[in-house]
């Protein structure tokens, strides 16, 4: 297995790029070495970005490989972005990679694989997901607003946050992934160097990038975990959009002081209603459209940190 030394560099060349990937603690893997899982075809997830193969490596143990498109150098650069960023991050709540390969056709990054797959799946595929209970939902909430304060803290903006970047181990707890539209931003950062990325549903109005951008996305995110509705829907109605629909259906809710049609249907009688009324609050907060009115990301922190002590359930669970 071809592996590094703690600061050596792998200096590696491409027709429009050339690329010094970071090394310290991550492994260069070989090409023969991914070959295998690739050819074995576990493919666990497939977007435009690549194609994420699952498989086993020898001291690493059950692994994601992902693979990146490299249909011109946007790819490329995605995979520099993505293993530069997570390369200097520690944290709990964000994915650390085991290694990474370059070598044309098979430029990939390797992740230990998180047995429970991803948020999305548990959310929206009622054949292969796994209910999430209230108290599981409210964890996954305090982790990933956990995971992006770690991140601001350290000047990165995710920049696509979504339920599929949410991934989850074998206890459920939750992991960011996906790296490769963040960005380190600076106050004094041009436009030019703020443009938004992301996933419809998950984006803000507002067109230069700031931490707010992940604050919105997270709201929505806030919003599917209370909801169980996807971030888009081409046939909903009053919104395609899930910050867009949410904004009638809550404001129904607080004037009725009824709830029943904003929680997701699979927890009638097992969430927190006063706890789903705090929740929505949070999430309307965090998706406001006007960037200056909208929550912080240290108050969003605050106030999910606290929804989390106040409405969790014990250990013994909702009552019957």
């Amino acid at each position: 297995m071809g592996g590094l030394c703690a600061g050596q560099r792998a200096r590696v060349r491409r027709d429009f790029l050339e690329f010094t990937p970071p090394t310290g603690d991550l492994t260069a893997f070989q090409p023969g070495e991914l070959q295998q899982i690739i050819e074995q075809g576990n493919q666990l997830g497939d977007g435009g970005c690549g194609t994420i193969f699952g498989g086993a490596l020898p001291e690493h143990g059950e692994v994601a490989v992902k693979v990146i498109n490299e249909n011109g150098p946007q790819g490329i650069e995605e995979l520099e972005n993505e293993l530069n960023i997570l390369y200097t991050v520690r944290h709990t709540s964000v994915i650390r990679p085991v290694g990474f390969c370059m070598a044309r056709g098979l430029d990939s990054i390797v992740f230990p694989r998180m047995s429970s797959g991803t948020l999305e799946k548990h959310l929206h595929d009622v054949n292969n997901g796994q209910l999430l209970e209230w108290n599981v939902r409210l964890d996954i909430a305090c982790e990933v607003i956990q995971g992006l304060s770690y991140l601001q803290n350290n000047d990165i903006v995710h920049r696509d946050i979504k339920s599929s970047n949410v991934l989850l181990d074998e206890e459920f707890h939750a992991k960011l992934s996906d790296f490769g539209f963040a960005k380190v931003i600076r106050p004094d950062d041009p436009p030019k160097l703020r443009i938004r990325e992301g996933t419809i549903g998950y984006c803000p109005p507002e067109t230069n990038v700031g931490f707010k951008t992940d604050v919105y996305s997270f709201g929505v995110l806030l919003l599917e975990l209370v909801t169980g509705q996807t971030a888009y829907e081409v046939n909903r109605a009053p919104g395609r959009e899930l910050a867009k629909w949410a904004e009638p259906v809550i404001n129904a809710a607080m004037n009725n002081n009824d709830f029943t049609r904003v929680v997701d249907g699979r927890l009638q009688g097992r969430a927190n209603m006063d706890g789903v009324r705090r929740a929505c609050v949070i999430a309307r907060l965090c998706t406001n459209d006007d960037v200056n009115e909208r929550y912080s990301l240290p108050a969003t922190l605050s106030a999910v940190l606290t929804l989390r002590a106040d409405f969790r359930f014990d250990e013994e669970g909702p009552p019957l």
